[in-house]
């Protein structure tokens, strides 16, 4: 059993993660999967997907979203020797409390009736106490808001549009205005990531299993919007829209295993199963008959030599 740190940067683009060195680094040296597909165009969808797998949130008519009957995330599945903590800055997950069942500590932003995300350095002094007070083998979710646009990069925007959840329509907008949006947001990324990449690094030490991702990206410009969704009161209406903007849907993803060489894994993956990767560290059985099936799938698709 080892200990499990997964980090998680709010709404960061894939190639936005490529100009930050820092992590660019992070993703050289680890096992990197630079064709990686977020769970969800929304942290909700995404969260769900990465601990309790890509197909155990519900959505109903009324737009209510829940998680299935039979779905257990991952803390839940622990051996009992773990200790857990889950850690967020993004207010979203305070609401959606049912995706942070099974950890053992929890810190959330208290939710005050505005829009009141929390900075990553309070995320990360909480996580780093509990961290400093647990033994191993320890299981840490820590997700940071930053650098999720365009909330705090001061860019401005148009009218909030009726379809999509946290982003602006940009319709009339130039090339240029979508061009200088993207830039921004990008140069936002470079200046919020290092500071919170290498404190949480120093916190678990070389000996930890550690994941660098995302929820999901966004998109500034392409498919003339500034968003990411969905809005669950029109939830196919924004699936139609963002799932097919492919700087929404993809995202970095990268495994540190201490004492396993750096390589880069090109076959398409998914966050959705980041338990079935992680699970040999959590001594988690897992199913390999299904991954082997994927396996065979990918290959049929001419994805796999």
């Amino acid at each position: 059993m080892r200990d499990v740190l997964i980090i998680i940067f709010d709404c960061l683009r894939h190639d936005h993660a490529l100009t930050v060195p820092a992590l660019r680094d992070f993703m050289e040296s680890s096992r990197w999967y630079p064709n990686t597909l977020s769970a969800g165009t929304a942290t909700p969808q995404s969260t769900a997907g990465m601990l309790f797998g890509g197909d155990q949130l519900l959505v109903h008519d009324d737009g209510v979203w829940s998680l299935a009957p039979q779905a257990q995330s991952l803390a839940e599945v622990l051996p009992t020797e773990y200790s857990s903590g889950f850690f967020t800055g993004n207010f979203v997950l305070s609401i959606f409390s049912m995706l942070h069942r099974g950890f053992g500590h929890v810190w959330t932003p208290k939710l005050t009736g505005t829009f009141c995300p929390v900075q990553g350095a309070e995320v990360l002094s909480h996580a780093q106490a509990w961290w400093q007070e647990t033994k191993p083998p320890r299981f840490c979710y820590l997700h940071f808001f930053e650098p999720h646009p365009p909330y705090t990069t001061g860019i401005p925007m148009a009218a909030p549009s009726e379809g999509v959840a946290g982003g602006y329509e940009l319709l009339g907008m130039s090339e240029e205005e979508h061009a200088y949006l993207k830039t921004r947001a990008g140069a936002h990324a470079a200046s919020t990531i290092p500071p919170l990449l290498e404190a949480s690094l120093q916190m678990v030490g070389d000996e930890t299993v550690v994941v660098v991702t995302s929820d999901h990206g966004q998109a500034f410009g392409e498919g003339n919007v500034c968003a990411h969704g969905p809005n669950p009161s029109k939830l196919v209406e924004d699936l139609d829209l963002t799932w097919q903007i492919p700087a929404v849907r993809r995202v970095p993803f990268a495994i540190r295993v201490p004492g396993e060489e750096a390589s880069r894994v090109l076959w398409p993956m998914c966050t959705s199963w980041l338990g079935k990767y992680l699970a040999p560290y959590l001594s988690i059985a897992s199913d390999e008959d299904e991954r082997q099936t994927i396996i065979e799938q990918l290959k049929s698709l001419g994805y796999m030599a």
